[in-house]
């Protein structure tokens, strides 16, 4: 939202356009995800909790969230608060906390994360976005990196 916007009216717009697209997403088998980013990157949506809670105010199925360990870990979330919202995850994606990059280039370790998602039944998709800095070299690092650590939770 522009900074002199009013927060509580640009989330009211947010629901009313998300209330709007539900049934249209519906009518083509689509689901619309909306994804939480670090208050670096938006002023709107910050928290797990604050997407859930928009969410749950389009009250539709076809409008559901995501998780992304590097902005849960921007705004010092806890990946254990994701099994308060397993009813609206969606997809999942998974990027390194301190330059963004792909698992296994700094060695963080998403077990912690993982494990609360296979604990609460997430079966849907998990994707790697990140920062490349050379996509050719790291990919294979990361997709290695990523399948290790579903493997060590039990996935």
């Amino acid at each position: 939202a522009p900074p002199d916007y009013p927060h509580d009216r640009a989330l009211a717009e947010l629901v009313r356009t998300l209330r709007a697209l539900g049934p249209l997403a519906a009518e083509y088998g689509l689901t619309v995800v909306l994804e939480p980013l670090n208050r670096r990157e938006c002023n709107l949506v910050n928290s797990l909790t604050a997407g859930a809670q928009i969410v749950h105010a389009t009250g539709h199925p076809n409008i559901q969230w995501m998780a992304d360990s590097y902005h849960i870990g921007m705004e010092d979330e806890n990946s254990e608060d994701l099994d308060f919202h397993r009813d609206l995850i969606h997809h999942v994606h998974v990027a390194e906390w301190d330059a963004r990059t792909c698992p296994g280039v700094v060695g963080d370790d998403f077990r912690p994360y993982l494990s609360v998602l296979r604990r609460m039944g997430y079966f849907h998709r998990i994707s790697i976005e990140c920062r490349w800095g050379d996509l050719a070299a790291e990919a294979p690092i990361g997709t290695r990196t990523l399948r290790q650590m579903l493997h060590d939770v039990g996935y």
